[in-house]
């Protein structure tokens, strides 16, 4: 299937690049005209929208980058919608696909809900996030491997019960049956840095020790986040650079 990605360039949603990190998947981050947006829309079968926005549509760049206009050529593609409030977009317009609600990313936003959060709670919970999201995108029951893959293991997380409500699925048919290798390629943001000649822990390791809750979050001078091993003496498993 062939598959574009539209994620507007922002900071505060560089975790989604791992959504579609590795994949080969032909990605618009920078601003370009509606022209030749409409164009890509037109020559591709799925449609990945990532970043902020409101039940108007995808926002980047000071604009509106997907909204009303775009629904004609959207109706006939396999959609994956994830903005904040996506979900009444979806309604609205009568698009099929994966697509989520409200979904708290930040500290303001859990302020914002009442919801109870630490700044580790909420990067783990955004890796997950782009994680399931990833996985669920070529799985045949989307939903089912997002609520499987977005959750932990031991304790609980108010973000993480929080956002898997407002997660959901429409299909006018009969869903296609993707294929590809399941496993989150970090190139982009994060690399395996065990100082040894080749990493110690698989991408695979590192979200199960996610899930697990035995990953400890640490930051150094330059802003770098260090994943630690919580059961082998914080022993590093990757960075976040």
């Amino acid at each position: 299937m062939k598959t574009l990605v539209i994620h507007p360039q922002d900071k505060t949603t560089d975790f989604l690049t791992y959504v579609y990190a590795g994949k080969g998947w032909d990605a618009i981050t920078t601003n370009v005209s509606k022209s030749y947006l409409k164009s890509q829309i037109k020559s591709h079968d799925r449609i990945i929208m990532l970043g902020h926005g409101t039940e108007a549509g995808l926002y980047g760049f000071s604009r509106f980058i997907i909204d009303s206009s775009y629904v004609y050529l959207l109706r006939e593609k396999d959609c994956v919608c994830v903005w904040c409030k996506a979900n009444e977009f979806v309604d609205k317009y009568g698009l099929k696909g994966f697509h989520i609600g409200m979904i708290i990313s930040e500290y303001e936003e859990a302020v914002m809900y009442c919801i109870n959060a630490t700044d580790d709670e909420l990067l783990q919970s955004n890796l997950l996030f782009s994680h399931a999201v990833r996985l669920a995108v070529e799985s045949i029951s989307p939903l089912e491997t997002f609520k499987k893959v977005y959750d932990i293991k031991t304790g609980k997380s108010a973000v993480i019960l929080f956002n898997q409500q407002n997660v959901f699925l429409k299909m006018n048919t009969s869903p296609d049956v993707y294929t590809g290798k399941n496993y989150l390629n970090l190139r982009i943001r994060l690399r395996q840095d065990s100082g040894e000649s080749s990493p110690a822990y698989t991408t695979d390791e590192i979200f199960e020790k996610l899930t697990d809750n035995k990953v400890k979050f640490t930051k150094n001078s330059n802003e770098t986040i260090f994943l630690c091993d919580i059961d082998k003496n914080d022993k590093i498993m990757g960075v976040i650079e």
